[in-house]
């Protein structure tokens, strides 16, 4: 095979390669393997006319194509996988020869590094120590000084894995095998193949894989990413305030208080310093107050197409309204607007809730608290029934005071 048909589909197959994901602790790989004992850099006891080191690296001529290559390895940490590989090959292309015949056989145990492991390309390295063995066949005439030899060896190797689906995919890696002594040959080993990734790797235990965990050492939830919530309000600790205490996402994580005890949470209590059992947390005003209210209320009356308050006896009402309030500071006072039945429906219920306001907003500025005013409007729906229709309609025109 020629060197640039080998680069041709190397260049192929490394664009195909399958990667070790972190939610596949475990990837085996096989594979084609080629040994390649030329280009080793140093002339050898028993192959004297080697390369120099990486002479020729792409000439095919004294590659040895064997099966299998295979491999097993499991990840310790991230990035880091621990595994062990065989490969076997027969051996008869030596030094530009074809007329020798060696079983070749080689184990490794090295440690893998992938670059890039959570994406579908990653270039790995990988660093170890094995043994390999060059049989010789006795029924051959293969120049050898010995009928076997058997070493230690250092490797390094370069590779590549690149994801095809979920968990199966390519390989391509090239090593170089020193070995530790005189005893042994050193030789290049290039190994091409499929790998599959096999279990989940869950490093908290907590059913949530490590590459979908967001908190990849503590147990958690899967709807939280596999993140913890101690005390399951849905919110993961890392953003609870309240971690150990059920609250809402809208206060951090936190319960919202209720200082008053009576059941309505200070976020919607407008008395939350006083107990009270209402929707709205405050007492609620009693009835002869309602009563005082609207009798002094009784002058608070309103020009036919007008919201303005006019005159000292409108104005001295409203001032009497303010002194029962201040003199009875619980609970909240609906104001509630009216009209006559001059003009139109719509038109006298937007004048019945504009005199309502008029009378709240001149009751805050003599001082009143805002929060224990609430305004109501309706319009012409209750007239004032009276004998003579324009008093009716002018009594009509009015404010009344109620219990919330």
């Amino acid at each position: 095979m020629k060197p640039t048909c080998i680069i041709s589909l190397f260049i192929i197959v490394s664009t195909a390669l399958f990667a070790q994901r972190l939610d596949t602790p475990w990837q085996t790989n096989a594979g084609l393997n080629v040994v390649d004992l030329f280009p080793t850099g140093e002339e050898n006891l028993y192959f004297p006319n080697q390369g120099g080191f990486f002479e020729d690296f792409g000439n095919s001529d004294h590659w040895n194509v064997g099966v299998p290559a295979m491999g097993v390895y499991r990840t310790i940490k991230k990035n880091l996988s621990l595994g062990i590989n065989l490969a076997f090959a027969g051996v008869t292309k030596i030094e530009g020869q074809s007329n020798r015949n060696l079983r070749y056989f080689s184990s490794d145990l090295q440690l893998k590094y992938a670059f890039f492991r959570d994406k579908p390309f990653s270039p790995y390295a990988r660093l170890g120590a094995g043994v390999s063995s060059f049989n010789n066949d006795a029924s051959t005439a293969n120049n050898i000084a010995a009928e076997k030899r058997s070493a230690g060896h250092w490797v390094s190797k370069l590779g590549f894995d690149l994801k095809l689906t979920e968990k199966f995919g390519f390989f391509l890696e090239t090593n170089f095998k020193n070995t530790f002594g005189d005893e042994g040959i050193p030789h290049f080993n290039h190994s091409l193949g499929f790998s599959y990734g096999l279990g989940t790797l869950d490093n908290d235990q907590d059913g949530v894989p490590d590459n979908r965990d967001e908190c990849v050492n503590t147990p958690g939830l899967p709807a939280l990413n596999g993140c913890p919530d101690e005390d399951g309000d849905g919110i993961r600790d890392s953003e609870d305030n309240c971690p150990e205490e059920a609250g809402t996402e809208d206060n951090q994580g936190c319960p919202w208080p209720d200082s008053d005890n009576d059941s309505v949470l200070d976020k919607d209590d407008n008395c939350p310093d006083e107990a009270a059992n209402t929707d709205s947390g405050c007492p609620v005003v009693e009835s002869t107050i309602i009563d005082a209210l609207n009798k002094a209320g009784i002058n608070i009356l309103f020009p036919a197409d007008g919201s303005e308050l006019r005159g000292a006896k409108v104005l001295d009402a409203v001032a009497q309204v303010k002194n029962i309030l201040d003199e009875n500071p619980r609970g909240i006072v609906l104001i509630q607007g009216h009209a006559s039945e001059d003009g139109s429906v719509e038109y006298n219920q937007a004048l019945s809730e504009s005199r309502a306001e008029s009378v709240k907003s001149k009751l805050i500025e003599l001082g009143v608290d805002p929060a224990r005013l609430e305004v109501q409007a309706f319009g012409e729906s209750r007239p004032v029934v009276a004998d003579d229709i324009s008093v009716s309609r002018r009594k009509s025109r009015r404010v009344v005071f109620s219990a919330k």
